[in-house]
């Protein structure tokens, strides 16, 4: 590798792909991830880490935290970031199809070739499965990074109860995946919850207020004579959530939730 060798796309693709995956604090040329990367794309895992350094400057968080010292990208990397704003899916199904060639290069070139002679082979009316099969790819490919990009915004906690064991953590969605096909892949549209509060959110048991404060449904109210109940969820009633390192939840996500799905 060349000293001061230009950074291209693809590298700087997957730099970004790995800024969501990680928390500010941990920029660092000794993180694993950081050294897995460098080695991915031949590069030193001090060059890696000053990247993801430099992106946090276009990251809106990070400008009203009053953060300094933060070295401009370059054109290129502005470029790439004000694409995956404007359009999430496209640029992270990107990013993630590269990580995955990289890491597992034969059995991606494989299975891409496998799906293209299948597709020539196959007659019009038979190419719905394919199509199927396709999408499916995009989906499992979608959820892993939306899954890692906010895991690691919420440093693997539940934003209501603090729940810290990654297994019985999910990574929801405040405006459904089938409702919004342009918000599946935003962080914005995301929390960490744990498997109760969860599924309390997604039956409209529970919602965020615009104070980031936890609202819990008068539904629930004639249970309050449970333990289960009270712990669980009466208690978190008006607590302030814990928030994320970046990506905050978009308060107009959370107005949509409050007044579509949250029941009063």
């Amino acid at each position: 590798m060349k000293k001061g060798k230009l950074w291209t796309r693809d590298e700087l693709l997957l730099a970004l792909n790995l800024y969501f995956k990680i928390p500010f604090g941990q920029f660092d040329q000794h993180n694993p991830k950081v050294i897995n990367l460098a080695k991915l794309i031949d590069r030193t895992s001090s060059s890696v880490a000053m990247q993801l350094s430099n992106f946090a400057s276009l990251d809106p968080y990070h400008q009203n935290r009053g953060v300094s010292g933060l070295r401009p990208p370059g054109r290129l990397a502005q470029q790439l970031w004000e694409e995956v704003q404007s359009d999430w899916e496209y640029v992270i199904l990107e990013s993630e199809n590269l990580l995955e060639t990289l890491m597992q290069p034969q059995a991606k070139a494989e299975a891409d070739k496998n799906l293209s002679e299948i597709a020539d082979k196959l007659p019009q009316e038979k190419q719905s499965a394919l199509t199927e099969k396709e999408r499916l790819v995009k989906v499992r490919l979608g959820q892993r990074f939306f899954r890692d990009s906010i895991m690691a915004n919420y440093r693997e906690r539940c934003c209501v109860c603090g729940m810290p064991i990654t297994e019985l953590l999910i990574a929801s969605h405040i405006i459904p995946w089938k409702d919004r096909e342009d918000l599946r892949l935003n962080p914005s549209n995301g929390l960490s919850l744990c498997a109760l509060h969860d599924k309390a959110f997604d039956r409209g048991l529970l919602s965020i207020d615009d104070d980031y404060r936890v609202l819990v449904s008068s539904a629930i109210y004639h249970y309050f004579l449970h333990e289960a109940v009270k712990n669980g969820l009466m208690i978190y009633n008006t607590h302030p959530i814990l928030l994320p390192d970046r990506f905050a939840p978009a308060k107009e996500f959370l107005y949509i939730h409050r007044n579509q799905y949250f029941v009063q």
